[in-house]
């Protein structure tokens, strides 16, 4: 009798560990990024306690003048970036991490200046917070380098571009 109790002590225990278990998989928006008209959906998914893995696709349209106000500019662009996100203290996806990630960005400015491809690397600190097990929210900071080439352009530039910039993540989503 005292067997069968402590066996059903034990499982009971194990499922609630099991039921408890964080989110592996995580979805997430920027809502920062509508300022320039990016809109960016990322999927996390949790390998093991402290690795993720994550892809972001992202799009922006955006129309309006040049800034001598002279002909509209209509701006296109799509991206896609990978990455992995490492949680020395917690569990992930949640917790603090560290990210490193690559990307593939292409744009197209109609009646301005260039069409071209760019890839992208980026690392940056953050920590991701999951509230009532599915609310999700992070935030980090960190450096991109990005890498431009016109495939054409009004301007004649030709050669590739370097830029070094601040990287800033402010995101929502949920887990499950």
């Amino acid at each position: 009798m005292r067997a069968a109790l402590a066996l059903a002590v034990l499982t009971a225990t194990a499922v609630a560990r099991a039921d408890d278990a964080p989110a592996a998989n995580v979805v997430l928006w920027q809502p920062l990024s509508l300022i320039t008209g990016y809109i960016d959906v990322e999927y996390e998914r949790a390998l093991g306690t402290r690795a993720s893995v994550y892809v972001a696709p992202g799009a922006i349209f955006r129309s309006g003048q040049r800034l001598d106000g002279s002909t509209d500019v209509a701006l296109f662009a799509w991206s896609v970036d990978l990455g992995g996100r490492w949680f020395p203290w917690g569990r992930a996806p949640s917790g603090f991490f560290v990210d490193l990630g690559v990307g593939y960005f292409s744009s197209s400015f109609q009646g301005a200046r260039t069409l071209g491809d760019g890839v992208r690397g980026m690392s940056l600190a953050g920590y991701t917070l999951i509230l009532a097990r599915h609310l999700v929210l992070s935030a980090g900071l960190g450096v991109s380098v990005q890498g431009f080439r016109p495939r054409a352009t009004y301007y004649g530039q030709e050669d590739w571009s370097v830029a070094v910039n601040p990287a800033l993540r402010v995101a929502v989503g949920v887990a499950f």
